[in-house]
């Protein structure tokens, strides 16, 4: 970027990133949300909401940065702008960096994670059937359910103390089928569209 950057250009380019999913959108959103402090205005909440994201998914991971605080205030946001299916998402990721979360804090801790995050799958799958949210938006919160679920497997034990390791799995490939579904819907929408971009050019 260069010093004739526009504020509408640098926003412009975070949200384009964000929708991305770039791993520069974090810096983006610095440089945007700078740029319109410094013509003594503010971030439209659905902005400071993706931009906490952005934040948030860069420092995830890092010992005693908050990005739980920060996903959890860009739900919050999200909800404001009328975003319903990124406020899911920033929540079921705001749960995921809870120290209780993947059994950090225990298998009890991990089994209420676990249900907390298969009730944000059920809000979004239910957002995604009356048209609230969209299918990416709906596969990426599934995608997350799997690979927590993929990862506990065998951690778990089963009745009798033995490994619960097959019902996790049979779990796991009933999320899994799930997921697929949307998937399927997500591509099968794409190349309508694609089509009818197509005939619209012609």
């Amino acid at each position: 970027m260069t010093g004739f950057d526009t504020v509408g250009t640098l926003l412009a380019r975070a949200r384009m990133l964000t929708a991305a999913g770039h791993p520069d959108a974090g810096a983006a959103w610095r440089r945007a949300a700078a740029a319109v402090e410094g013509t003594g205005g503010r971030l439209s909440p659905g902005d400071e909401a993706d931009s906490l994201d952005a934040l948030a998914l860069d420092h995830r991971g890092d010992a005693g940065h908050c990005a739980e605080t920060y996903f959890a205030r860009a739900a919050e946001l999200h909800e404001l702008a009328g975003s319903h299916g990124k406020a899911l998402l920033s929540r079921a990721r705001a749960l995921l960096c809870a120290p209780d979360a993947a059994g950090a804090a225990g298998p009890g801790s991990e089994a209420r994670a676990m249900a907390a995050l298969g009730a944000l799958c059920d809000q979004v799958v239910a957002a995604h059937e009356a048209g609230d949210t969209t299918a990416a938006q709906t596969a990426t919160l599934l995608l997350l359910q799997c690979g927590v679920r993929a990862g506990g497997l065998g951690a778990t034990p089963g009745p009798g103390g033995g490994s619960a390791t097959e019902s996790g799995a049979t779990d796991l490939r009933a999320k899994l089928d799930r997921l697929r579904a949307c998937t399927q819907e997500h591509r099968r929408a794409t190349a309508a569209n694609a089509g009818d971009r197509t005939r619209e050019s012609t």
